[in-house]
């Protein structure tokens, strides 16, 4: 039996319920705080490092980072690969901190500093190993994320391709754009 509209709509509401109601239990808890300082805190640190005569260039990378990790996050949510036991607003589950604040800047930053291919692949490594390997174990100690299916070492490459992939696009787009 195929479900009705209906259903559906009843079925968003009650989700909706649930999230609000676990949301509420964890406002102003260590773990909202900490979501609130890495969606405000990279940004300021971004402002004070970037360079302004690039703002574009860089901010466009990062823009794509955003939305490319948060298109793949979700994917990964709705796989059941992993979820997020806690959220900053219950109205923006999408609207995760690290895909729209902590992830960007850092790989706008590496875009900025490392602008030669052999040093930007070497620092995209290293933060690629940093993120998979210190900060996802991170965030599921303090309780923010959780696993079922997904192993650390699968994020690993995908950070790299991510960084590699983008500045591909962004060099090639900034390239004909001064042509």
């Amino acid at each position: 039996m195929n479900p009705t509209f209906e259903e559906f709509i009843h079925t968003q509401w009650t989700y909706f319920g649930m999230v609000y109601r676990i949301w509420r239990n964890n406002l102003f808890t260590i773990q909202w705080w900490m979501l609130l300082l890495v969606f405000i805190a990279p940004w300021i640190v971004w402002w004070k490092l970037v360079d302004k005569s690039r703002t574009g260039e860089i901010l466009s990378y990062g823009l794509l980072v955003s939305l490319l990790s948060a298109t793949l996050d979700e994917t990964g949510i709705a796989l059941h690969l992993w979820t997020y036991t806690k959220t900053l607003l219950p109205l923006c589950l999408q609207m995760k901190p690290p895909n729209i604040s902590l992830l960007p800047v850092l790989y706008m930053l590496i875009y900025q500093y490392f602008p030669r291919w052999k040093s930007f692949i070497i620092a995209g490594t290293v933060m690629a190993a940093a993120l998979a390997f210190l900060g996802e174990p991170f965030l599921i100690w303090f309780g923010i994320y959780q696993v079922f299916t997904w192993k650390h070492i699968y994020s690993f490459p995908l950070y790299i391709a991510l960084a590699a992939g983008l500045k591909l696009l962004v060099d090639a787009m900034f390239a004909r754009q001064q042509e």
